[in-house]
């Protein structure tokens, strides 16, 4: 059983209906005598208690330092990514030249498409790339710069050791 055992919804529906007796246990999981319109989309969801997932989010992504070199890359997390740059583990390119500043990047919901657009800027001349950043980053600036700073009200990790021993 798809719900780990348990009847959810008390219909005993079970697993992931297949394509030639997907109506039949869909009748037994939805009975309806009517179907609105908007309700069509649910009568194709394997069960009324399966909870959908957020879709994942994928990033293309140039990195740079003082002397403009560029990076670019993929992640699914680009917080984390952009975090591990800027502590020199991010990968050993990035690491040599010290690639701390994110200067553009793009958000797919698809892989593919994420990975396809990947190779696509690393095929550009340099020149193509840096029009690609400066048509969104005019000033180079670092996009993830605030992502990493300590909040004025957040309590200083130093100074609040510094009161406990004290």
């Amino acid at each position: 059983m798809h719900c780990g055992g348990r009847e959810c919804c008390g219909q005993g529906c079970i697993g992931p209906p297949s394509r030639k007796n997907r109506a039949t246990q869909d009748d037994n999981c939805f009975p309806q005598a009517y179907v609105h319109p908007s309700q069509t989309l649910r009568r194709y969801s394997w069960h009324s208690c399966f909870a959908m997932r957020d879709p994942k989010i994928y990033f293309v992504y140039i990195m740079t330092n003082r002397s403009k070199t560029l990076y670019t890359g993929i992640t699914g997390n680009l917080i984390a990514r952009v975090r591990r740059h800027k502590c020199g583990i991010g990968s050993e390119f990035t690491s040599r030249y010290k690639l701390d500043r994110l200067v553009y990047f793009e958000r797919f919901e698809d892989v593919h498409n994420a990975i396809e657009r990947e190779k696509e800027i690393k095929r550009w001349l340099r020149v193509k790339k840096i029009a690609l950043i400066v048509s969104g980053n005019p000033a180079w600036r670092d996009l993830s710069a605030e992502w990493f700073e300590r909040h004025s009200f957040q309590p200083d990790a130093e100074a609040t050791q510094r009161r406990l021993s004290s």
